[in-house]
């Protein structure tokens, strides 16, 4: 397959050939989830980020965890609010091995099992875009039926509610679920967001519009965690046998959302991709005295004191490749890169003198390095920096 330089590199033929990243920060993954998720957004109250990554190609799929976004839905599901998870966010590319989002999912999940206490994840399948939750179903999720019938006030994008977010995202319109019309103040009366909507639409500037029911699914971690099944009030509710699953045939997608998401993807792919040199002229840009290992060392005239873990982390990111871990005398561990045409990629090896002797390097996965807090919160700060130069 023809890469960014121009090699060729075995493409993958299993998922298990990707490297699992849990746990990442929301960061890693906003990129990837903007350009390839239907929605063009990352933007929710992420808890837990997972990304599945590609030595050739780099990130090839992400998922978002988060608290459910619908106050009162725990109840179906467990006693406290904090037990319930969302998952609000999972995309995979299409040039991926068959049953990659499944072999994902059931990742992320046995991840959740080991190293939170959450109880149940809940996630939604949403037909207007074709979907029906089929890796929720490869991964043995209950699927509950249909979500309630909705109504979502549609507002002109030029006059969006959020601060213009919905337009920067591509979105074709703003809407806002129908219930922030009704809001109150503790004395009763419509807050100024809710008059502001029932004015618009009294003024025929917006309308209300039917949304097509989601399909929605849940997982009881806790049977994963013990070994036994778990039940809840929905479990109870689907005795009933009324819930039937949805067709394995995905359903039609109205011409007008087909269309603007083929101009979305379109435009993603029309964005012009940045060479080898441009993308590491950039990473050394972002280098500060907060980005550094050693601070009280760092100096404006040698940049990339304390920076290696981090950048090796960004230029992977970007280029692909596998993070090599060496040790230098008098100076202790040290991270560079070996892209996939074999080419090593060092740019901080310059902190170090020219006569300076290294150990043979290891290869490590990205999560020996973003495990630590500290190193994680200067890789976040470094990709901040780096964006604002763009």
């Amino acid at each position: 397959m023809q890469t960014l330089f121009g090699f060729e590199e075995k493409k993958e033929e299993s998922a298990k050939e990707y490297e699992f990243v849990p746990n990442c920060p929301l960061t890693f993954i906003r990129d990837f989830m903007e350009t390839y998720h239907y929605s063009r957004s990352a933007e929710v109250s992420a808890m837990y980020c997972f990304a599945l990554v590609s030595k050739r190609i780099g990130v090839v799929a992400a998922m978002i965890f988060s608290k459910p976004a619908m106050n009162s839905i725990f109840k179906l599901y467990a006693d406290k609010e904090e037990d319930v998870l969302e998952l609000r966010r999972l995309v995979a590319i299409d040039d991926t091995p068959k049953n990659t989002e499944s072999y994902f999912l059931g990742k992320a999940l046995r991840w959740l099992v080991l190293n939170t206490d959450k109880k149940t994840v809940v996630t939604y399948a949403d037909p207007t875009f074709g979907h029906v939750g089929h890796a929720y179903r490869a991964c043995n999720f209950v699927y509950d039926g249909l979500s309630g019938s909705t109504q979502v006030l549609e507002i002109p994008i030029e006059q969006c509610v959020h601060s213009g977010r919905c337009k920067a995202e591509g979105k074709p319109f703003c809407q806002v679920h129908d219930r922030n019309m009704r809001c109150k103040t503790d004395s009763g009366e419509f807050t100024q967001a809710a008059l502001l909507l029932r004015k618009m639409h009294e003024d025929g500037v917006a309308k209300l519009v039917h949304r097509e029911p989601k399909h929605r699914y849940h997982y009881h971690l806790e049977s994963l965690r013990t070994k036994k099944a778990q039940t809840c009030r929905m479990c109870d509710e689907l005795k009933t046998g009324q819930v039937k699953l949805p067709t394995v045939e995905k359903p039609v997608i109205k011409q007008e959302i087909k269309e603007h998401i083929e101009m979305r993807i379109a435009e993603g792919k029309a964005k012009p991709t940045q060479d080898k040199k441009a993308i590491l002229e950039k990473i050394e840009k972002g280098w500060t005295k907060d980005t550094s290992y050693w601070p009280d060392r760092w100096s404006s005239e040698n940049p990339a004191c304390g920076q290696c873990a981090i950048t090796a982390l960004i230029v992977q990111e970007n280029l692909g490749g596998d993070l090599l871990r060496t040790e230098v005398e008098g100076f202790g561990s040290h991270y560079y890169n070996k892209l996939p045409d074999g080419t090593i990629v060092d740019l901080t090896k310059k902190q170090f003198p020219s006569d300076a002797k290294m150990s043979a390097p290891s290869v490590k996965k990205r999560q020996d390095i973003l495990q630590y807090k500290k190193v994680e919160k200067r890789y976040v700060a470094l990709k901040e920096n780096i964006e604002k130069a763009n």
